[in-house]
């Protein structure tokens, strides 16, 4: 099936532990990567590895291998109440990190994440402003949420609501590290 792009192969990481074993696989089989960053290593603090310790020097270098083997990659990062007030240099980071896309996804109180404080309606949609501002001056890296903005208006310009309305949604599936498998977001 994945011969014939029936299936897509995706997977999501923090890059720790990225080598250029993986870089070769990661190519030879077509994978997708994503990369999980929050943004420079003050921004990233809440990314820590088991043990407690900051995570962000080796998230980089894994990037730094992706980069010198060729493999294309995207990132997310969560906005958070500390993030959000510099939509700009966030942005200008992540495009020098050399990605081709950017993910942002607004903190939100859910799971086991209930004792961090999140953005403000307002924040966001200063936020928001921002970045489709500066998504029109630097044309070379995709942000998700504004091409996916762009691709519904364009759809509703042309077809009407309609066709948007019946657009699928796919599930993602998550694999977690004892090998269950659901198609939710893995903080439900």
């Amino acid at each position: 099936m994945r011969q014939a792009g029936l299936v897509e192969h995706s997977v999501q990481t923090n890059a720790v532990l990225i080598s250029p074993v993986w870089c070769d696989f990661l190519t030879e089989y077509g994978f997708r990567v994503g990369v999980s960053i929050d943004g420079p290593a003050v921004l990233n603090r809440q990314r820590v590895d088991w043990a407690g310790r900051p995570a962000f020097d080796r998230i980089t270098k894994g990037i730094g291998r992706l980069r010198e083997h060729g493999v294309r990659f995207s990132v997310i990062a969560v906005v958070s109440a500390e993030s959000i007030r510099d939509p700009e240099g966030l942005l200008d980071f992540m495009a020098g990190l050399g990605c081709h896309s950017v993910g942002l996804n607004m903190e939100e109180t859910e799971g086991v994440n209930t004792g961090r404080a999140v953005p403000t309606v307002e924040q966001a949609r200063e936020f928001w402003r921002r970045t489709i501002a500066w998504s029109r001056r630097h044309r070379e890296l995709t942000i998700r949420e504004v091409d996916r903005l762009g691709s519904y208006l364009r759809s509703a310009r042309a077809t009407g609501l309609a066709a948007w309305e019946d657009a699928l949604i796919d599930p993602i599936p998550t694999v977690s590290a004892a090998g269950d498998v659901v198609l939710l977001s893995p903080e439900l």
